[in-house]
Formats: structure tokens, sequence, C-alpha cells
């Protein structure tokens, strides 16, 4: 369930076509559910319009849609599948040192 402060990005709005691929930020969501944000002046109403929730990578600082992976051991945190690359190939390295 998207909250306050999420970051999203917009891929249909019913009926508002310019508003796909916008991003911005839910500002409130009203007693309706809908979910209002800095992307214009359109409400997403959840059970017509799709957005996903975007995450910012700990590693890289980009954003990702999706659960991400543990960045860990190189930051604390979510990274993006791109750098999960380098969070493993870093954790083959350091099992390595151990044997």
């Amino acid at each position: 369930m998207v909250k306050v402060g999420d970051k999203i990005r917009i891929i249909y709005m019913d009926k508002e076509p310019q508003y796909e691929g916008k991003v911005g930020v839910v500002e409130f969501i009203d007693d309706a559910k809908q979910i209002h944000g800095t992307w214009g002046g359109c409400a997403l109403i959840p059970e017509v319009d799709i957005y996903e929730v975007l995450h910012t990578c700990a590693i890289c600082g980009k954003d990702y849609a999706g659960p991400g992976n543990n960045a860990e051991p190189l930051a604390s945190g979510r990274c993006c599948d791109d750098c999960n690359r380098k969070v493993i190939a870093e954790r083959i390295r350091r099992s390595k040192q151990w044997k």
C-alpha cells in the first residue's frame, strides 16, 4: 500500500494519457482513498489507475521499482538489480578470504 512520502511512477491514468511516465511524491490520500501528489492536478484512483512505488538504490542512488536487494556489505539498505551484481561479487570475494 502506498503511503504519504512515497515516490511513485504513473504507468497508466484513466483518460489522462499525459500523466503516463510522470514521477512524483505522494502528498496526501483523501477519504475516498485517492492519491494526490506532486505529479500534477489529477489524483490517482488505485482501483482504476496503475502506478509503481519507486525506491532509491543505496549504492548508485538511482530509482528502481520492486523489492530490491540487500545491499550489504557494500551499503546499508536496499539496492537495485544492477548494483546487486557488485554486491554478489563482493560477497563471493569475501567468502574466499575465509577459506
